[in-house]
């Protein structure tokens, strides 16, 4: 051993970088699968957004999606926005843990199923039918916001038979919905944001 040491000793550096390199390669292959997943789930069907709770959302938006929390999760969600000076849009505190943007994605995707459902019913209570999250492109807020005084009213009992049936929802599909209402929150923020810049 000591004998063949000697003709490998010169070439230590490269062999060892060798290794560092096969190695390297070898975790490169193991994560390959990882960021294909993400090329898809989140670069296709979610355009982008990685994450349910909004980074940025209007004034409106957040007192909207508020309506259809518990106390609880209104209490935290405060904690974690703050209002943008002259611009009326709540952005995200920076630097979160990974389980604060979970908990706070779930918050937003459980509110944004409840809202659905609250709407759902109060369309079967006027005799019409309402088209489904899933199929909708883009939300129209300025007429959900004219609905804000009597959203506001409404028996909590609505709300939580309404937050009971999304608490029932698969996590996939709550995400799915989630994200369908975050994309529409983004597309409010960046229009009023082309607002005052002009």
């Amino acid at each position: 051993m000591l004998k063949i040491s000697r003709y490998y000793k010169p070439f230590i550096i490269l062999i060892l970088m060798a290794i560092i390199l096969l190695f390297t390669q070898a975790m490169c292959d193991l994560k390959l699968p990882d960021y294909m997943s993400d090329i898809v789930n989140i670069g296709i069907q979610s355009n982008g957004i990685e994450q349910v709770a909004p980074k940025a959302i209007t004034e409106k938006g957040y007192e909207l999606m508020k309506i259809f929390m518990t106390e609880q999760d209104k209490a935290y969600v405060e904690t974690l926005y703050h209002l943008e000076n002259g611009q009326n849009v709540y952005e995200l505190s920076e630097n979160l843990e990974k389980e604060e943007v979970e908990k706070l994605s779930h918050i937003f995707a459980v509110a944004s199923r409840t809202m659905l459902n609250v709407f759902s019913q109060m369309a079967n209570m006027a005799g019409t039918e309402m088209k489904s999250i899933q199929n909708t492109e883009e939300l129209d807020f300025s007429k959900i916001y004219e609905m804000l005084p009597m959203l506001k009213i409404l028996p909590e009992e609505t709300i939580e038979k309404a937050r009971e049936e999304a608490l029932q929802t698969p996590e996939s599909m709550l995400t799915s919905i989630g994200l369908t209402v975050t994309e529409n929150f983004y597309r409010e923020v960046r229009n009023r944001y082309f607002e005052y810049s002009n």
